[in-house]
């Protein structure tokens, strides 16, 4: 009876509460291809302290909305963000740098950018969104380190 109290006490103590951490941080690109992924971004990662050298990649049709991202501000590698109908990208308002590329691609409806205080970007491309006519998200933009 001792032997499997001190079983059940270990599984408590120590297997139960993996169960709820969150993944480490990672170094290969995510790819976010559903709003389930977007949704469920901060209780994967450790979004506070993770620097996303590989980057993450925002592409799929039932992507409605980016607020599973508010937490976001630095992106090490790329940030790619296209392939769906997002009219609102106000959930990575919270960014303040991305390492490599910022690409805005393929947004069908999205009038406006969305950045309040991203600082720098390694480069800039914003491509093939028809609706999209002001770009005063980007004021806050002091540094793009190669040519645009």
């Amino acid at each position: 009876m001792k032997k499997a109290l001190h079983f059940i006490t270990a599984i408590i103590f120590f297997i139960v509460p993996i169960w709820g951490m969150t993944q480490t941080c990672p170094t290969d690109i995510i790819f976010l291809s559903s709003q389930a992924d977007v949704d469920n971004f901060e209780a994967t990662y450790d979004v506070a302290n993770c620097n996303f050298p590989g980057g993450i990649s925002i592409n799929g049709p039932d992507i409605i909305n980016l607020d599973g991202l508010s937490g976001l501000n630095l992106v090490e590698g790329s940030l790619y963000v296209g392939g769906n109908n997002l009219s609102d990208i106000s959930g990575l308002n919270g960014l303040t740098s991305v390492g490599e590329g910022l690409i805005i691609s393929g947004l069908n409806s999205l009038p406006e950018t969305s950045f309040p205080v991203l600082t720098t970007v390694g480069y800039l491309d914003i491509a093939d969104n028809p609706n999209l006519t002001n770009i005063d998200g980007l004021l806050a933009l002091t540094s793009v380190n190669v040519d645009v």
